[in-house]
C-alpha cells in the first residue's frame, strides 16, 4: 500500500475561478443581455408599425371598395358637405361607424370600452394634378387619411395618406349606392 503525502497548495494552482474572471464574465453576459432587449424593443416596434400599415391599408381597401359602388356627378364640387366623409373603425379595420359632411362619427355605447380606434377621413375633389394625357374633367380625386390611435392627443397620433382617382358620371346617385 502506497500512501502519499499531501501537498501544500499554492495560490497559483488553484483551479477555481478568480474575482477578475467571475466579474467579466457577468459582465459579458449583462451587456449580450443589454444588446437583445434594444433588438427586442426594435423587433416589437416593427411589429407595431406593420400592424398598422396591414390595418391602414385594408381601411384604404375598404373605402375604395365602397367608392366604387357610386357614381359620381360633377355637382358633387359644388357641395362641400357631400366632399367630406369621415368613417370610425377599430383596432382590427372593421368599420364602426360613418357620418358625412365632416362630421366626426360617435363610437356606439356598446363599443366605448374598446381602445385604438382608426379615423378615416375621405375627401373628394376636382383632379388637380393629373397627366397630360387624361381629361380631368372627367376623374375625380379621393384623398383618404387615416388617423389612429384616436384614444390619444391630436399631437401624438400618426397618420397614413392614400391618393384614389374615380370616373365621374352624369348620373346622380351620390352619396346614396
Amino acid at each position: 500500500m502506497i500512501f502519499h503525502r499531501p501537498t501544500r497548495l499554492n495560490a497559483w494552482n488553484s483551479s477555481g475561478f478568480s474575482l477578475v474572471e467571475v466579474a467579466m464574465a457577468v459582465g459579458l453576459i449583462v451587456f449580450v443581455l443589454v444588446a437583445l432587449i434594444g433588438l427586442l424593443s426594435l423587433g416589437l416596434k416593427q411589429l407595431r408599425e406593420s400592424s398598422d400599415r396591414l390595418v391602414t391599408s385594408s381601411i384604404a381597401q375598404d373605402v375604395v371598395s365602397d367608392l366604387k359602388r357610386y357614381t359620381f356627378r360633377p355637382s358633387i364640387f359644388r357641395d362641400p358637405n357631400q366632399r367630406v366623409l369621415t368613417r370610425l373603425y377599430d383596432a382590427s379595420g372593421v368599420l364602426l361607424a360613418s357620418a358625412s359632411g365632416g362630421n366626426l362619427p360617435t363610437v356606439p355605447s356598446g363599443l366605448k370600452h374598446l381602445s385604438g380606434y382608426y379615423l378615416a377621413e375621405i375627401e373628394l375633389g376636382p383632379l388637380s394634378a393629373y397627366p397630360p394625357n387624361v381629361n380631368s374633367d372627367q376623374l375625380l380625386a379621393a384623398s383618404v387619411r387615416i388617423r389612429w390611435p384616436q384614444d390619444q392627443p391630436p399631437s401624438e397620433d400618426r397618420t397614413a395618406r392614400y391618393p384614389i382617382f374615380l370616373p365621374l358620371s352624369a348620373d346622380p346617385a351620390w352619396p346614396s349606392p
